[in-house]
């Protein structure tokens, strides 16, 4: 009797002190809002949030202003990365993050920084431009740095979640309401439109917005499920229209790995409703057009380009050939170190003879782990393999471990969306030159610190607001 007794009462207990962990997780999901709408940006982070704004929202036309090296982007990299050594001390803004992938990063800038050395001396302005493959790395470490300060990390997180969301709507008015804006203004430099110039990084980020509201994440001023799911649904539909077959496999690969995350974890942070819609049209659409390949609906979503014909003699080849050459080349030339930085990597394509005289040459091989690989040989590959391995797998397997459950739902919420934008760059940029660069560069090095970081965040205060129960 007395231990039956027992036994119901502490099974009363466990039922209270859950009940009450779900009730301080409720009443902290409810005042988190009121908390970062009080909260400050520092103004040191307003330059790094404005290039988002731009390369988010319109694409890769803002990055061409400035000369060759000193671009926009060059100069907030700069200007960020010293204001936050300064604001945070340098020890800070070195280990903020895990420690094993800041010192694999740590290793690809070190081993980049040796091998640009050279080329500066032979090849000048051309080896610092590649040189944006590791120095963006940078970016990391701000990030990490950043999501330590938790009040401003909050400000910061309430400010750039629009982004996505305005993506789609400026994808929809310049792209089919209003197409002549994207002309409107054009960059001397490099005879560009300011307002356009490439679609493919833009779409992602469409993609991206609704992976965004799927996941229950909205500007405060959503009251009701229909706008986001308009949002949500013409994001998905950019996706499928485009002609880019990165983009999609980028944004059905982060759906993918939210769905394994439902599966192991279960789905209480997620808006269901509007997950389930968005992933029911991402398979159903693909198994539709890979299905009828041959029929309009996949001519007019562009699937068929993933057709065996269309891969071998579209840039599919045009890729494949690329990389094969490199490949060699690589292999008898240096294969521990690369080729290094400073040569155009077009004079290795069959199909790009003569385009290094080009002004603007296609200088990179449309894939930033052929490029790693090309620059920096097979060390610098098994180091980018471990970042791969450690910070985008690492991230997804941090979502996956049992006290995950604990965390608030806007907290796990935001960390899946890190992990979705870092699978998506990285897939994305495995097809096209964008990590390169700073659209999709500044990004993914951005998000490896603030989300590794973030996360570790949300864990410890999970843990201690479990403790003072």
């Amino acid at each position: 009797m007395l231990g039956t007794a027992a036994s119901r009462h502490a099974r009363g207990n466990w039922r209270s002190r859950l009940e009450l962990t779900t009730a301080v997780n409720s009443t902290e999901l409810l005042t988190v809002e009121a908390r970062q709408r009080r909260m400050r940006v520092p103004i040191g982070l307003w330059p790094l949030i404005a290039y988002l704004t731009a390369i988010t929202v319109i694409g890769k036309g803002p990055t061409y202003l400035g000369f060759p090296p000193l671009f926009w982007g060059e100069l907030v990299l700069a200007w960020t990365v010293l204001w936050s050594a300064g604001q945070y001390g340098l020890r800070a803004f070195l280990w903020s993050g895990p420690f094993l992938l800041t010192v694999c990063i740590m290793l690809f800038v070190f081993l980049g920084a040796v091998l640009t050395m050279p080329g500066c001396l032979s090849y000048g302005v051309a080896a610092i431009r590649d040189a944006a493959l590791w120095y963006y790395c940078a970016l990391f470490f701000v990030g990490a740095a950043l999501a330590r300060d938790t009040e401003a990390a909050s400000a910061f997180w309430l400010k750039i979640r629009w982004l996505w969301v305005l993506a789609v709507l400026w994808y929809l008015l310049a792209y089919f309401l209003f197409p002549q804006v994207k002309e409107a203004i054009i960059v001397k430099t490099r005879g560009v439109p300011l307002l356009g110039s490439s679609t493919s990084e833009l779409i992602m980020h469409c993609g991206l917005a609704a992976v965004l509201l799927s996941l229950g994440i909205r500007p405060v001023m959503f009251r009701t499920e229909v706008f986001p799911a308009l949002l949500a649904f013409s994001g998905v539909m950019a996706v499928a229209l485009t002609t880019g077959r990165g983009v999609k496999l980028a944004i059905l690969a982060a759906f993918s790995g939210i769905f394994i995350v439902i599966l192991w974890r279960g789905s209480r942070f997620l808006n269901r409703f509007l997950f389930g819609a968005m992933f029911f049209l991402l398979i159903t659409g693909l198994v539709v057009t890979v299905t009828l390949v041959e029929k309009p609906v996949a001519t007019a979503t562009h699937v068929d380009r993933f057709s065996r014909e269309e891969l071998g003699r579209s840039t599919g080849a045009w890729r494949t050939s690329w990389w094969k050459s490199l490949y060699d080349r690589v292999n008898r030339d240096s294969p521990f170190l690369g080729l290094g930085f400073g040569q155009s990597l077009s004079i290795y394509s069959p199909y790009l003879k003569g385009d290094e005289k080009n002004p603007w040459p296609v200088r990179s091989p449309h894939s930033v782990n052929m490029t790693v690989f090309a620059r920096m040989g097979y060390v610098g590959a098994l180091v980018w393999l471990c970042i791969l391995a450690l910070g985008v797998g690492g991230l997804w397997y941090k979502l996956l471990q049992p006290g995950v459950s604990r965390v608030n739902s806007s907290d796990l919420a935001e960390s899946v969306f890190w992990a979705s934008l870092l699978t998506a760059a990285w897939v994305n940029s495995s097809f096209g030159v964008l990590m390169e660069g700073p659209v999709l560069g500044f990004w993914f090095w951005f998000a490896l610190g603030f989300g590794h970081a973030r996360f570790a965040t949300f864990m410890s205060r999970q843990r201690a607001s479990v403790n003072q129960i």
